[in-house]
């Protein structure tokens, strides 16, 4: 899985006039992590599953509560480099709600 290396975080930061640089960062987390999470349910378990529907609604729970980011951090650390049925037994609290 994708990870921003922190110097890049630090530049986009650094250019983030409208929004504070946490809030700027985490913005651009979601738009990362949300697709990958959906992509590994697709992968694992439904590869009919619309990896672009459930992306986009990540990312309006994201910008309807900010906070949600917890959640988004949570699932996707818990499934990078997971097998399948590893994820499955080892992160449904942490992935429940963004993914089935």
């Amino acid at each position: 899985m994708f990870k921003m290396s922190h110097a890049l975080m630090g530049l986009f930061c650094a250019a983030a006039t409208t929004l504070g640089c946490s809030e700027a960062a985490d913005e651009i987390e979601s738009q990362i992590d949300c697709p990958s999470i959906c992509k590994k349910y697709a992968d694992c378990y439904d590869k009919d599953y619309d990896v672009s529907e459930c992306s986009s609604d990540c990312k309006a729970k994201f910008d309807e509560d900010p906070k949600y980011i917890n959640k988004i951090d949570a699932c996707d650390s818990c499934i990078e480099n997971k097998s399948c049925s590893e994820s499955t037994f080892q992160c449904a609290d942490e992935c429940i709600g963004i993914v089935p």
